[in-house]
């Protein structure tokens, strides 16, 4: 059983790497092992693109959704 527990939380690092993607879509740096939003200072603490996402949209959209 702790062999499967140990694959399965191996699995959950996989793709959790800072890309510059992020940083372009949703105005976001890596800082240590966290994220942080450059708009508001406002520290992300998950590296998932879902997360980051959510952040953006619910509070920054608005003011650039053209940019």
């Amino acid at each position: 059983m702790r062999s499967l527990c140990s694959q399965k939380r191996k699995i959950l690092h996989v793709g959790r790497m800072f890309n510059d993607e992020l940083f372009v879509k949703y105005f976001v740096v890596q800082q240590n092992e966290r994220v942080l939003c450059l708009i508001c200072r406002n520290n992300i603490a998950c590296l998932k693109e879902l997360i980051i996402k959510r952040n953006y949209n619910s509070r920054h959209s608005e003011q650039y959704e053209g940019i």
